[in-house]
């Protein structure tokens, strides 16, 4: 388990390097230097069609992270079911220059006052599927960006330093995978050519 803080710069296999800052504090506004955009506070990250949310089933680093019933009703949910939504820049690599990608999301729980920054990461930075999300320090690597690749809507959330995505197990742990597909039926029974995300890997975001 990793224990240093220090921001380093890392390099993804095909070019994408990702650089972000740790906060002084989670009660800091401003945006950091490296980050396009002040972070957006009080989000819930709400697998589609249920009731629950995400959060870590702890408050250290190592805490994995659960679906859990949601607490309270709009604007009470309690702060260990509630993530900071971060702006990393993420800068993909050419041989004459770098393009800055703006979809690119970190989350921190909001945790209580004084807590050193954690961020949601896959466990050992594994690019492998079944690998948990758990928290872990901040520091900007690549297992710690993630992309929503819809912006409308549930949606699937990739990892950047994997590119696979959350997913919902059936005991309520999250882990990545593949994109899982189900095949749609006509009326009379039939399967249709096309297929759906199942739901245990679309998710909704917005505030507490």
């Amino acid at each position: 388990m990793r224990t240093s803080t220090v921001r380093r710069t890392a390099t993804l296999p095909g070019g994408v390097a990702l650089a972000a800052a740790l906060l002084a504090g989670l009660n800091a506004t401003p945006a950091a230097a490296e980050d396009i955009l002040p972070p957006v506070k009080d989000q819930i990250i709400q697998p589609a069609g249920a009731a629950n949310v995400l959060q870590p089933d702890g408050d250290e680093a190592g805490a994995r992270i659960v679906q859990r019933p949601r607490i309270g009703q709009a604007g009470q949910a309690p702060d260990s079911q509630v993530w900071t939504k971060q702006f990393p820049r993420i800068e993909a690599a050419t041989t004459v220059t770098s393009k800055v990608l703006p979809n690119a999301f970190a989350f921190q729980p909001s945790l209580r006052p004084g807590s050193r920054p954690l961020c949601l990461d896959v466990v050992g930075d594994s690019q492998q599927a079944g690998a948990a999300l758990e928290l872990r320090p901040c520091d900007g690597t690549p297992s710690q960006a993630f992309v929503l690749l819809s912006n409308a809507g549930p949606t699937l959330v990739q990892n950047v330093g994997s590119g696979l995505m959350l997913t919902v197990q059936a005991d309520g742990t999250v882990v990545q995978r593949g994109v899982f597909k189900r095949a749609e039926t006509q009326s009379n029974g039939g399967p249709q050519p096309r297929t759906k995300s199942t739901a245990t890997q679309l998710f909704r975001f917005g505030p507490r």
